[in-house]
């Protein structure tokens, strides 16, 4: 048996943390990766319609990904709310950090070496 992993990505809003939801089930909406994630507010971007606007969500300049509910368009410029409160940000970073680390369990298990064709 070959056992692969399969990484999927989940887009969580960078304030509040909500996961971006796929318009059909309200479930989290799963993303092949990054660079899909990235490609994705870029063709928007192109779009002259309503900006980088995709599914109410909005990509900062400097790169943070913010729900509908976390951002304003003031001038044409997308400007992030004020913070959350102390507990609320306590929260979304230690999540974002558990996030962080399932990641680096899945990368350092990429990187083990393949198991001796002697073994199999």
């Amino acid at each position: 048996m070959i056992v692969e992993p399969v990484v999927s990505v989940i887009l969580h809003c960078s304030r509040c943390n909500t996961p971006w939801l796929d318009g059909e089930t309200e479930t989290p909406a799963y993303w092949s990766g990054l660079a899909e994630i990235a490609e994705t507010f870029k063709r928007a971007a192109l779009r002259e319609t309503y900006g980088s606007d995709v599914g109410g969500w909005r990509r900062t300049p400097n790169e943070r990904y913010l729900c509908e509910d976390c951002f304003v368009v003031e001038g044409g410029l997308v400007v992030e709310r004020p913070p959350l409160s102390a507990i609320e940000e306590a929260k979304v970073l230690r999540a974002q950090n558990e996030y962080a680390r399932q990641v680096g369990k899945i990368a350092a298990y990429e990187l083990l070496p393949s198991t001796p064709e002697v073994a199999r």
